[in-house]
């Protein structure tokens, strides 16, 4: 028997044809209520993968720290590139620090 067709509604995004993607958005609730759902989903998603397991590893841990590092550098890349440029700066004008002399 073939099986039934699922209504658009219903279909989770990785079984959304291309052209059906619009209209499948448009099902989506965009309310604060509807993403705190969406978001509470994905992390019960993701804590039921990857930490709430009978034999567990370093693999969820590990990809929440990833995260966290790759953030912070996004977060602090500007503050990082000014202070790489000032010590160009200061090396090429041939300046030393007291504790280069030693």
């Amino acid at each position: 028997m073939a099986d039934r067709p699922v209504p658009l509604k219903d279909t989770r995004l990785p079984d959304v044809k291309l052209g059906q993607l619009p209209s499948w958005l448009a099902t989506r609730d965009f309310t604060p209520s509807g993403l705190t759902r969406a978001v509470r989903r994905g992390y019960d998603s993701y804590l039921n993968k990857y930490i709430n397991v009978k034999k567990g590893g370093i693999g969820g841990i590990a990809m929440v720290l990833f995260g966290y590092v790759v953030v912070s550098y996004i977060w602090n890349y500007e503050h990082l590139t000014m202070q790489v440029a000032a010590l160009d700066l200061d090396s090429a004008a041939g300046t030393t620090f007291p504790d280069e002399g030693i």
